[in-house]
């Protein structure tokens, strides 16, 4: 990447750059709300493909990153984490650039909240298989046990098995 003369270079470059990082955090938050509805409906299938997805997505973002730490790399302002601010300060005289970088901070943070929310599903779900599998780990036990008058005990099976 070549060194930025002017300050509207260094604007339209960190708008072309926030624009893209809000465009790929969009289709992030859309395939998020598509896992979530997989996740309630158990469609496995869906599950992969949003996977897929998400990786995609996320490969692009760090790449989007990392052409942001490129550009701010060839400003006289160096590789300071104040680096993005101080070119903000340099060449943002109108708000634009903040304006964008705003934006695709929202859509980010919204992107953040609904990867964690389907995540605490994901464990919820978790949680409730070892429940249940635990249930029916103590209901097999409990019926390889023989109570005193020598038979197989079966009672408890089948109320660990309800409650599970």
């Amino acid at each position: 990447m070549s060194m930025l003369q002017s300050p509207r270079q260094c604007a339209t470059a960190l708008i072309g750059l926030f624009q893209e990082q809000c465009t790929c955090a969009t289709a992030l938050r859309d395939l998020l709300a598509l896992e979530r509805t997989a996740l309630g409906n158990g469609d496995t299938a869906k599950l992969d493909t949003t996977a897929e997805g998400k990786n995609q997505l996320m490969s692009q973002l760090e790449e989007l990153r990392s052409r942001q730490a490129q550009l701010l790399a060839t400003l006289p302002f160096g590789t300071a984490e104040t680096a993005l601010e101080q070119a903000l300060d340099w060449c943002d005289n109108t708000g634009h650039v903040r304006s964008a970088q705003q934006q695709a901070r929202l859509v980010l943070t919204e992107c953040d909240r609904d990867n964690r929310r389907n995540g605490l599903l994901v464990q919820q779900r978790l949680n409730y298989v070892r429940r249940a599998l635990d249930v029916l780990h103590s209901a097999h036990a409990d019926s390889m046990i023989y109570g005193a008058d020598g038979n197989r005990d079966f009672g408890n099976s089948s109320r660990l098995l309800a409650e599970g």
